[in-house]
């Protein structure tokens, strides 16, 4: 009896067997077929540009296999398209590379020159060139990519004569403070920030509103920073120029009907800023435009747009005012600023004469590197100049901005220790050139000592070179000028005197300060 059940027994454990042999086969194929849909799905919405959406599916199939190559590829792909620091897609690229995945070569020696390893990118990348048959990077493209790995090795080597340290205060936060501005004298900033609390009601979208701050400098410190209600809205606001005595400014806004951004101009009007007024269709075409200056005394205004008629993507024009307060106008910076590439971020010295742009069409580092170039002629500039390093780095370095002292040097950056995805930073520069000077001080009656609002014209040579305002609620003007020039100031309002006044002021180590306060008689 025992030996009649041992036998019914027999095929029952058999067959449990081969059930629980075909179980781990059964699932590995399930598996495979799960991750195969799941690439597929994110290889459909990364054509798309949805890397969010696609990055969920590929996370998906992570879970399911951590050691798959072309999961790991895509998923580093993804991160090195959307993630503002490229290198987090690291772990997920070296092991597509590890395992012989050839596309990710490319994308892997771009992480190896964003590390510095400049020696091992350049290797892996002519090791990509040299593979035969059809691959997706064109071969010229990657000349490109070991040319930029060479430069930056060379100006690394070469590293400039600076200190570079995140500003003192209460500007940099967590969140990303870009794209600052300053007065002359440099004791108040206006930056925009991206803090999810900027928001001017609850509804907007948090982690993209960008608002406009300011702070001021206390101390030798930035004190908190605070949004200006009048210059916010519920759209991203962006402070893009800046008059260098803190009175004018450029906001740049998205355009609701075609998603492009727009400029806006708005004056301080006493101790508030004026409803931002949209600039015309001249400058605000129907294409893009990013980020621009103003020129000392907010009369020329440079720009970045891909409108038509340029000379590759984003390029770089200028618009000067015209005497009747309307814009003229729009010139091409011409070949020798704008290239095949991007010019962004322009900035405007206080001389009007050295302008500083990021460029990544131009020789650098990789990304966009900052870059000057000084003004010959109304049409002719110099060659530019690359800053070098370490102002420039192996990412996108932007929104530079030099005092009149050319000491000081201000922009937003991402950097090893910072708070946020990008801080801004303080940028010591060497003793180079010579200082400018700021003329500075109120203008006010002789017998009421009101502040009072006037036209401030500066001659040189007998010809106007700048036409400045004072500020209509407490009088205060400012001018920069160069040394070791002979001067004099005009200043005029309705119902005074025009005053007429000498100037002269010798050249310094260090930028010169005057404070010169204008007192003008009522009119008899």
């Amino acid at each position: 009896m025992q030996h009649k059940r041992t036998n019914l027994l027999l095929p029952l454990v058999f067959l449990i067997l081969i059930i629980g042999c075909s179980l781990p086969a059964y699932a590995q194929k399930s598996h495979k077929r799960k991750i195969e849909k799941y690439l597929s799905r994110a290889t459909i919405l990364m054509q798309t540009l949805d890397f969010g959406e696609a990055l969920e599916n590929l996370e998906k199939a992570y879970k399911l296999d951590t050691s798959n190559a072309p999961v790991n590829f895509q998923i580093g792909k993804c991160i090195f398209e959307m993630h503002e620091d490229k290198r987090v897609s690291d772990k997920y690229l070296r092991l597509a590379c590890d395992s012989g995945l050839i596309e990710s070569y490319v994308y892997y020696a771009q992480i190896l020159h964003l590390e510095h390893k400049f020696d091992e990118a350049i290797a892996l990348f002519k090791k990509y060139k040299a593979i035969e048959g059809s691959k997706n990077v064109r071969d010229n493209e990657i000349y490109d990519f070991i040319k930029t790995s060479k430069t930056a090795k060379q100006m690394v080597a070469d590293s400039a004569n600076v200190v570079i340290t995140a500003l003192r205060g209460k500007v940099n936060t967590k969140f990303a403070e870009r794209m600052p501005f300053l007065n002359a004298d440099e004791t108040t900033m206006y930056f925009s920030s991206r803090k999810p609390d900027s928001a001017n009601g609850e509804q907007r979208i948090k982690w993209l509103s960008d608002d406009i701050l300011v702070s001021h400098k206390v101390n030798g410190h930035w004190d908190e920073a605070k949004k200006i209600p009048e210059l916010n809205s519920f759209m991203n606001d962006v402070c893009a120029g800046l008059s260098m005595d803190g009175s004018a400014m450029i906001i740049h806004r998205p355009d609701n009907e075609r998603g492009d951004g727009d400029y806006y101009f708005t004056e301080l009007k006493g101790t508030k800023w004026g409803v931002p007024i949209l600039m015309n269709r001249d400058i605000n075409s129907f294409y893009g435009e990013r980020n621009a200056c103003l020129s000392s005394n907010a009369n020329i205004m440079y720009f970045s747009s891909n409108r038509p008629g340029g000379y590759g993507g984003y390029d770089l024009y200028v618009v000067k005012r015209l005497a009747n307060g309307k814009w003229g106008r729009i010139y091409n910076l011409g070949p020798k600023i704008n290239t095949v590439g991007n010019e962004d971020t322009p900035f405007i010295f206080a001389d009007d004469k050295m302008l500083y742009f990021s460029s990544d069409g131009n020789d650098g580092m990789g990304g966009y590197d900052i870059f000057e170039a000084e003004i010959i002629s109304d049409t002719s500039w110099s060659r530019p100049i690359n800053l070098g390093y370490p102002i420039n780095s192996v990412n996108d370095d932007k929104h530079f901005v030099l005092a009149p002292d050319r000491r000081s040097a201000y922009y937003s950056a991402q950097k090893k220790g910072g708070k946020g995805s990008y801080d801004i930073y303080h940028i010591r520069m060497p003793y180079l050139h010579k200082s400018l000077g700021i003329i500075e001080g109120y203008v006010y009656s002789n017998d009421t000592y009101e502040p009072l609002k006037a036209v401030i014209r500066v001659y040189k040579n007998d010809k106007v070179i700048g036409v400045y305002y004072s500020n209509s609620a407490s009088g205060k003007y400012l001018v920069v000028l160069e040394p070791n020039e002979e001067y004099s100031i005009e200043v005029s309002t309705p119902g005074f005197d025009v005053m007429t006044k000498p100037l002269h002021f010798t050249e310094e180590k260090g930028v010169a300060k005057i404070q010169m306060d204008l007192q003008l008689f009522r009119t008899k």
